[in-house]
């Protein structure tokens, strides 16, 4: 597809403001009227030269328009018999000026402006189209006059009023005429008009309709999003701008086999057309749904067919339900058309984790059906006691307590966080839902069911295309981001803070800013991360490195401080700083020399560092620290040698710490 900005084609511009006042041919008439009278004009001027003028401009004269007007009907398809429930959605109607066989094997249908120069430059490009390939071509042609050129529209006027009155023939004669002469359409279209069939007389008989046919097939290019002229489409494979003769011969043939594959294996002739464009038409943005992710869904339990096609991939979170209140159910989920739906799990604590393992426990033992019943009712109301909640599913307290146990090293749950971090799931603080591949964020259930549709339809014409419905999934997500696993190396600095043991098997250095909400979330009395350290204690190293964001007036500052705590009175000292300044937000001056106070620091000292910036080397050095390891937003985290980034949930940190644990001698 070509960049609407390139010199291939010309874009349409936002439609100008309507003139102020009555319409300028009425007033023109007007004028021509009084000039008549003056100069003893006949009357057979004064009728010529306003229906000439007509050309110009949509009718809107009291003999034209009805005196109570209606929206005209859109004309109906050419085609009547389809083995399609729907007609195509480029649909080529009898009212349609056609070049080449009507029943042709390929079809190109061009939306062009008989004043754009590219529209021009193409017609020499589609008459070797038809040289080549003869009969097995037609060219359909759908008028796109575009607003700021001001001779398209009555050009458009003046040729669908010489095919009512005269034919195709007609109308391609005018059409071929503009094209080789744009440059006199202002001041000669009036006289090829009357030359080619579109003389006074035609334009009053069919004025009203030409201009309905024009606005049918504008309203059309708009509803398709067409781009701008000329834009084809090749039984609607998409070709925009004046392309060269060599793209349209590399689609045409292929086509053209294709055509002739369909017919053998029993397409009717008249359904061609239908049957192809259904293949090769895409009217679904290609950014639509957003961000397409490849979501593995190899081994993990799912309800429905593994060739539906739709997958919907569901990160459960068993205590942070969807947002939403009228959201979508599981079950509605999976009772959806052709769909499968496939679980992952993403505890964000460890008493989730447990509920996972009791989770996927009822669905070993009463099926994935009642494991749904069960998260749903757990996003209720988490259970105060996990054993007895297994029981209502079938499930003994021997094996939900057994669950239970097993749960920190159940290595399916490590395997969904690593995955669901992969696909920016991970720290997501809810249940995320994918459907094939594109992250849902709202459970609304008519959200959800349009995004179904469109996929479905997505997947629908990769089988139509010859991809088996076993392999539909793969096909749609294997362009999708995965977001690998950055490794970097990190030294500990001498100026850098450390907690916990120097024999530690996994140091984590933590890039940081004190006036971060995310930070603070995550390193704060109460934070994730706060959470993970602990749980391994003796097993990490916390190395905390100075990351003050420019837009965070207090965060540098902060810095000042909690690098003055430890020069006054040591490395203990520094993270008491750091602990109270975690949870003082939001920050000002007063409660940093609040805490500088209940440190017992000489707070004098405290307010020259923060004047002079008396520790700007050691910032400097950590944020340049931060830069070269692709830490450019805070909270980050170099666990080991994994950069993690972003305040993740207790679960996401304890699995990278045992990762790490699992490579350390």
């Amino acid at each position: 597809m070509s960049d609407p900005r390139s010199p291939w084609f010309t874009p349409p511009p936002a439609p100008p403001p309507p003139p102020k006042g009555p319409p300028a041919a009425a007033g023109f008439k007007l004028l021509l009227v009084t000039l008549g009278a003056v100069v003893g004009v006949g009357l057979a001027a004064m009728l010529v030269v306003p229906a000439v003028l007509d050309l110009r401009h949509k009718s809107n004269d009291h003999d034209e328009e009805p005196a109570r007007p209606t929206k005209p009907p859109k004309p109906k398809p050419s085609y009547e018999k389809t083995t399609h429930k729907l007609p195509p959605a480029l649909p080529v109607l009898e009212t349609d000026p056609v070049r080449g066989d009507p029943r042709a094997l390929v079809t190109v249908v061009e939306f062009g402006d008989l004043q754009d120069p590219f529209t021009a430059r193409l017609e020499t490009t589609l008459e070797d189209v038809l040289k080549k390939y003869g009969s097995d071509v037609r060219i359909v042609w759908k008028d796109y006059p575009l607003a700021f050129h001001y001779e398209a529209r009555p050009a458009a006027r003046a040729a669908r009023v010489a095919m009512l009155e005269g034919g195709p023939s007609d109308f391609w004669k005018l059409h071929d005429k503009i094209l080789a002469n744009q440059k006199d359409l202002k001041s000669e279209l009036s006289t090829w008009s009357v030359d080619f069939g579109a003389d006074p007389s035609a334009v009053s008989r069919h004025g009203k309709r030409a201009d309905a046919l024009i606005d049918a097939t504008v309203e059309l290019a708009k509803d398709l999003g067409v781009p701008g002229t000329p834009c084809t489409y090749i039984d609607g494979e998409k070709l925009s701008g004046a392309r060269p003769l060599a793209e349209y011969e590399k689609i045409i043939d292929a086509h053209l086999a294709e055509a002739k594959k369909l017919l053998a294996a029993g397409t009717a002739r008249e359904d061609l057309y239908a049957e192809l464009v259904e293949r090769h038409f895409d009217d679904i943005d290609p950014t639509a749904g957003g961000t397409l992710y490849n979501v593995d869904v190899a081994g993990a339990p799912a309800v429905g067919k593994s060739d539906a096609l739709v997958t919907a991939v569901v990160f459960v979170d068993p205590e942070r339900a969807p947002y939403g209140v009228a959201r979508m159910k599981l079950d509605e989920l999976g009772a959806l058309d052709d769909t499968r739906v496939v679980l992952r799990d993403v505890p964000s604590t460890p008493k989730g984790r447990e509920a996972a393992a009791v989770l996927r426990a009822i669905g070993d033992k009463s099926g994935l059906a009642e494991r749904a019943k069960a998260t749903e009712a757990m996003w209720a109301s988490f259970p105060t006691n996990l054993v007895t909640f297994a029981a209502g599913y079938g499930v003994s307290a021997a094996d939900a307590m057994a669950a239970i146990a097993g749960a920190k090293a159940l290595k399916t749950i490590d395997d969904d966080l690593e995955l669901a971090d992969a696909v920016d799931a991970a720290a997501t603080p809810q249940t995320t839902l994918f459907l094939n591949g594109r992250k849902q964020w709202s459970w609304a259930e008519s959200d959800v069911k349009a995004t179904h549709g469109r996929e479905k339809k997505r997947a629908h014409r990769l089988v139509l295309k010859g991809t088996p419905r076993s392999d539909v999934y793969e096909a749609l997500v294997k362009k999708g981001k995965v977001k690998a696993r950055k490794h970097v190396t990190v030294v500990v600095p001498p100026h850098a803070p450390t907690r916990g043991p120097a024999s530690a098997k996994v140091t984590i250095h933590v890039f940081s800013d004190f006036q971060c909400p995310f930070c603070a979330k995550a390193l704060g009395p109460t934070g994730s991360f706060t959470a993970a350290v602990a749980a391994h204690a003796s097993d990490v190293r916390v190395v905390y490195r100075h990351n003050p964001l420019a837009f965070h007036a207090m965060a540098e500052p902060a810095s000042e401080l909690a690098i003055e705590a430890k020069v006054q009175k040591g490395v203990a000292s520094f993270w008491r700083v750091h602990d109270k300044l975690y949870g003082a937000a939001p920050l000002d001056m007063k409660k940093l020399e609040a805490i500088a106070v209940a440190e017992g620091l000489d707070l004098t000292k405290v307010r020259v560092a923060i004047a002079t910036k008396a520790h700007k080397k050691e910032i400097d050095d950590d944020v340049a620290e931060a830069r070269r390891v692709g830490a450019f937003g805070t909270p980050a985290f170099v666990v080991g040698d994994e950069l993690v980034s972003g305040a993740q949930p207790q679960t996401a940190f304890e699995a990278a710490i045992t990762r790490v644990k699992s490579k350390s001698p």
